[in-house]
């Protein structure tokens, strides 16, 4: 029932709204208002670099609904509604989001030249270093109205770049060379002081005003500064304990692992590991530690389920001690852990993990020329473990 509401509630706004855009709703994303406001810079920015305009006044709608795990992405125009759902996190989320939008509306409408007459409007351009700062320009822009298109069709340009000498704006009309040439502190305040000075008095979006718009440096002293934006965290770091045994081919030996490791959301993980295999014979006590560091890759399937593998070296070294006497040697390990596990919620997951190690030489123990201990160069071993996660973070840029 629902469902049809607002399929009938859409048709209504497209009917009433002639614009030949594509609007982008993202009200009913249960996510703080700043990260919110970016998600929907973002996936306007995907749409318009898709090729299709965008515009608050759009006779299309793509709508995405959710939270911060899952989320349903609606694209709708007129009777026709394309609509799928996606669960992931962080950036795999948003960046899913948005390929699924411009699916959508490349499946209702084509190429976006055989339905929209592509009206001219506002691009806007960044430099590499400036990516961070286009969804809140472009948001900005599409409160004010403005109609945002690929620079192809781009009638005003508004170029941004941050560099050595810090943020600086620049507005153009085509076809012009827009040039960053105004330092400023607050970009989405800087923008909105800016594009206002060029709407026209009887703008559809824009209300009167009895004065002159201030000065962009007016502006951005004169509006309290907005919260500080974040990009989604792409690392995440975690520590690990783990219980199991391993043989080294005839002998068995219990095995504890304590492990470190810092996930990215595109897969790659870094990883220490420092393991103990205790044993004895009789009053012979040995400790083997292994302590090893290296890369490895992971990835996530049916949302709670995860496996990983990796590669890493570091040393072993072996200890043994008697009532009479003690001694210990350092030798060369690599070893290679594959694990599967599950995530019991945002901070803790458990699993079990494999691994295949070896070393440069065997050690051997003898007591009166008796062989009392023995372990072979190779090893095989499998740990109970559980993990808990650290909130995710991302390098400055």
């Amino acid at each position: 029932m629902a469902g049809l509401w607002f399929q009938s509630f859409a048709l209504t706004a497209a009917l009433v709204s002639s614009e030949p855009a594509v609007r982008v709703d993202v009200d009913g994303l249960a996510l703080p208002a700043h990260e919110r406001l970016t998600f929907a810079g973002e996936l306007a920015g995907r749409i318009i670099d898709s090729g299709f305009p965008v515009s608050d006044r759009g006779s299309a709608l793509v709508r995405v609904t959710g939270s911060e795990r899952a989320v349903t992405v609606e694209a709708l125009h007129g009777t026709k509604l394309v609509s799928q759902s996606v669960e992931a996190e962080g950036l795999v989320l948003q960046y899913a989001a948005q390929h699924i939008a411009i699916e959508a509306l490349q499946a209702i409408f084509g190429p976006p030249t055989a339905h929209f007459p592509l009206p001219e409007g506002l691009s806007v351009e960044v430099t590499p270093r400036a990516q961070r700062l286009r969804p809140a320009a472009i948001t900005t822009a599409l409160e004010l109205g403005f109609t945002l298109v690929a620079p192809a069709r781009a009638a005003q340009v508004l170029c941004i770049e941050d560099e050595a000498k810090g943020v600086r704006l620049g507005f153009a009309a085509s076809p012009a060379p827009c040039v960053p040439d105004r330092s400023v502190t607050d970009v989405p305040a800087a923008v909105r002081a800016v594009l206002a000075a060029t709407l026209e008095p009887d703008a559809a979006t824009a209300p009167a005003e009895p004065t002159p718009p201030p000065a962009p440096e007016a502006a951005s002293t004169a509006q309290p500064p907005e919260p500080p934006k974040r990009d989604p965290p792409t690392w995440r770091g975690g520590v690990g304990l783990g219980a199991g045994v391993q043989g080294r081919l005839d002998q068995a030996e219990g095995l504890f692992v304590l492990q470190v490791d810092a996930r990215h959301v595109r897969g790659f993980t870094l990883a220490a590991r420092a393991s103990l295999a205790p044993s004895r014979v009789d009053d012979l006590r040995v400790y083997d530690t292994f302590v090893t560091v290296g890369p490895g890759w992971h990835f996530r399937f049916a949302r709670r389920f995860l496996a990983d593998i990796g590669i890493a070296a570091g040393v072993l070294v072996h200890a043994f001690k008697t009532d009479r006497q003690s001694d210990r040697a350092v030798d060369f390990t690599a070893e290679l852990p594959v694990g599967l596990g599950v995530a019991l919620g945002r901070l803790v997951e458990i699993g079990v993990q494999g691994q295949l190690g070896t070393t440069i030489r065997s050690f051997e123990i003898e007591r009166n020329s008796v062989l009392v201990w023995s372990r072979d160069r190779v090893r095989v071993g499998a740990t109970l473990w559980v993990r808990v996660l650290f909130p995710g973070w991302s390098p400055p840029p």
